[in-house]
């Protein structure tokens, strides 16, 4: 790739070059040096941020340090193509062309669609961030999200877009359409959408949220914070391009529905929506307050047709003013849905109703439903044709002065977390386990961990977080710990190209788990696309680097 030290030239520089292998690039606010983003040291500038990104192809990552970063000027969107990385929250301190870093960060990369510094997003009629695959001719195309390759999104804060058209459900923050994406501590802060909702939306694609959060966003209807549906936004069963999404380890907090005159009685879902026939949603070690609708499911309302699997949640304090019918004013399952559910915690502040104004619903004996145990459940309006688990605890008595006592939401490393009472201790980790290889749930999901990442004990608590989980050390120490000798060069894609040493290569996550194993000769190339993004050490000889997906 042609170099220059114009830094006017170099959007054009980075797209017009052939890509036949993947490229790296590297910006700060202010640029540095040549600026022509071939390192930390020639950082390319903001300005050149949104239109590099636009012209990147599969394979391409982008390594960001902290600061504030604005949409193209031309446009005011950013639009990012598939199978690129984004990674932000490097500090000042980086040299050559290190990427590793570890999640969270003290060092915030922040993207705004705030361009004329109002407080309100510039983004008008489109999403801010859009990830869009098929959009042309109505989504009559024949792909799904598995034909196109992998968005990884990591360490940037989204806020302050500001949705001002007037379709429904085309996402203020973030809007894709059959892709493939996943996000990994990312922030969603102070966005709102003047029409519908979805401050996120994603439509028949693949999305896996991990260690995020949603915090101040505002709508106008269902799912503020997120909305998940079909490929082309509709609602019939006979569509089969549906999406599944992950949310795990993540923490929604007063994502907020606008109801200036309450004229709209018909508000599903109040901060995440899965609409009918909308696919599959699994939420793991994740907390929902916060939350206040005027129907149902003001945590989430998962639609006729769809899916919902829920492990190890805190769901609290999501209310619903409609006092004729809430069907459901946490959970609300729609006609033909399936519920999953184990180690799931759904109390509100006052509680004590039956059948439809029940804190949870499943709506009809059409709906499948299989607990497997320790749910601690308000008032639950249960029309399937199957009982609660013998340790399931249901009780319109249920509230949450009941099951958290004055224990209140404190932060631990950097997430919104409540902790029930110790009397609720008693849940046997290994069930849990044994549910989720039941349920052939994906395997990004972990239910030994706690909402903060730590490991929980065998005896744990209901709920997202658990006191007595602890940060993961046996496996990883001793790894982590040894001088590094050998490296490995990122070739893109999750491929390393391996350099000063051979022998059996051992990866490890940060939870000290040994997640794959490769026989590795001088020159090999280390395979680590079949991963999930995140931080991991990779041991070969005694010697241990660290890489970041």
């Amino acid at each position: 790739m042609k170099k220059t030290a114009t830094c006017f030239l170099l959007p054009a520089a980075l797209m017009l070059a052939g890509n036949a292998n993947a490229e790296n690039y590297f910006f700060s606010v202010n640029g540095a040096g040549d600026q022509d983003g071939t390192s930390w040291e020639n950082a390319a500038p903001a300005d050149y941020l949104a239109s590099t990104v636009a012209g990147l192809n599969p394979g391409d990552a982008v390594f960001i340090q902290g600061g504030t970063y604005l949409p193209d000027r031309n446009t005011g969107l950013w639009d990012i193509p598939q199978g690129v990385s984004i990674k932000g929250g490097y500090g000042p301190e980086m040299k050559g062309t290190d990427t590793t870093i570890t999640y969270p960060t003290a060092t915030e990369t922040i993207f705004t669609a705030d361009i004329d510094g109002d407080g309100k997003g510039d983004n008008g009629a489109r999403a801010l961030i859009v990830i869009a695959n098929e959009l042309t001719d109505g989504w009559k195309g024949d792909k799904t999200w598995q034909d196109y390759d992998k968005v990884s999104i990591s360490g940037v804060t989204i806020r302050d877009a500001y949705y001002t058209g007037e379709s429904t459900y085309k996402g203020a923050a973030l809007f894709m359409v059959q892709a493939n994406v996943e996000l990994n501590f990312v922030k969603f802060l102070n966005n709102e959408t003047t029409v519908g909702g979805g401050v996120v939306c994603a439509q028949g694609s693949r999305a896996v949220f991990r260690d995020c959060i949603w915090r101040g966003n505002k709508g106008t209807n269902a799912g503020v914070a997120l909305i998940c549906r079909q490929h082309n936004g509709g609602s019939s069963e006979a569509e089969t391009r549906r999406g599944e999404t992950i949310i795990d380890r993540c923490e929604f907090t007063d994502n907020t529905v606008a109801e200036p005159d309450n004229s709209n009685k018909a508000k599903y879902g109040g901060a995440i929506a899965l609409a009918d026939w909308g696919g599959t949603m699994y939420i793991n070690n994740t907390s929902v307050t916060g939350t206040h609708i005027s129907w149902a499911g003001a945590m989430g309302r998962f639609g006729t047709g769809t899916t919902l699997y829920t492990t190890n949640n805190t769901f609290y304090n999501c209310t619903c003013s409609y006092d004729v019918r809430h069907s459901g004013s946490i959970i609300s399952m729609g006609d033909k849905s399936h519920l999953y559910a184990a180690n799931t915690i759904s109390v509100n502040p006052v509680d004590g109703f039956d059948g439809m104004l029940a804190t949870n619903y499943i709506q009809t004996d059409k709906c499948t439903f299989d607990t497997k145990g320790y749910n601690v459940w308000g008032s639950t309006f249960n029309n399937s044709a199957t009982p609660f688990a013998a340790t399931d605890n249901v009780n319109k008595d249920n509230t949450m002065a009941v099951v958290f006592g004055t224990n209140t939401a404190k932060e631990v490393d950097g997430m919104n977390v409540i902790a029930p009472l110790e009397s609720f201790r008693g849940v046997v980790l290994a069930d849990i386990q044994t549910a989720v290889a039941g349920w052939s749930m994906p395997a990004e999901i972990d239910v030994t961990l706690d909402q903060t990442g730590a490991k929980r004990p065998a005896s744990t608590i209901p709920g997202a977080y658990d006191v007595l989980a602890k940060k993961e050390t046996s496996g990883i120490e001793a790894v982590a710990g040894k001088a590094s000798e050998f490296s490995l060069k990122a070739l893109g894609a999750g491929l390393y190209a391996v350099n000063g040493a051979e022998g059996e290569a051992a990866v490890y996550d940060l939870g000290g788990r040994k997640v794959m194993a490769a026989a590795i000769a001088e020159g090999d190339i280390l395979d680590l696309s079949a991963l999930a993004g995140g931080i991991y050490i990779v041991s070969l000889e005694g010697k241990a680097v660290k890489v970041a997906l």
